[in-house]
């Protein structure tokens, strides 16, 4: 097929789109139609939206299934979630892992204090080897690297 057949049957599938509009729904079947919701019939309402955020920056070390739990009790609002469901609001909010809710909790306690609170430091064990100078500790626990083409097993 050349391009311009392949051009020609494109606008005669266009046309008798249009065609079949025109006769199904009249002058108005012709408008433009809207765009896509900005809200999906089955996605979360913002009150539970909020809710989901707020819980994950309150406690930024619970999962999606134990925040779905908690909101679960009547004194959290017993809301109806699934862990799904709140990992899906949680990605939508770039709160996916626990280490961006704990960086956005930082940021903001930065922001607003100037420091850091005691809970986003007891969560961020970051790993420290003291050295005395640099390259001090390069080959520590090291049994077996590779082989090294002419050489062997290192």
């Amino acid at each position: 097929m050349t391009l311009e057949e392949s051009v020609l049957r494109h606008r005669r599938t266009l046309f008798y789109r249009w065609r079949r509009r025109l006769i199904r729904y009249g002058p108005d079947g012709l408008r433009p139609r809207p765009t896509r919701p900005t809200r999906w019939p089955r996605q979360a309402t913002r009150a539970l939206e909020h809710q989901v955020v707020a819980h994950a920056l309150l406690w930024p070390t619970h999962g999606p299934a134990r925040v779905a739990a908690q909101l679960r009790q009547p004194r959290w609002g017993g809301w109806q979630v699934s862990a799904s469901g709140v990992y899906a609001i949680l990605c939508r909010h770039r709160l996916r892992t626990r280490w961006e809710r704990l960086i956005k909790l930082e940021a903001h306690s930065a922001s607003t204090r100037g420091l850091l609170t005691e809970r986003t430091r007891k969560h961020l064990r970051l790993p420290h080897v003291e050295a005395q100078w640099p390259g001090d500790l390069v080959c520590l626990d090291a049994f077996y690297i590779g082989t090294l083409k002419g050489v062997g097993k290192v």
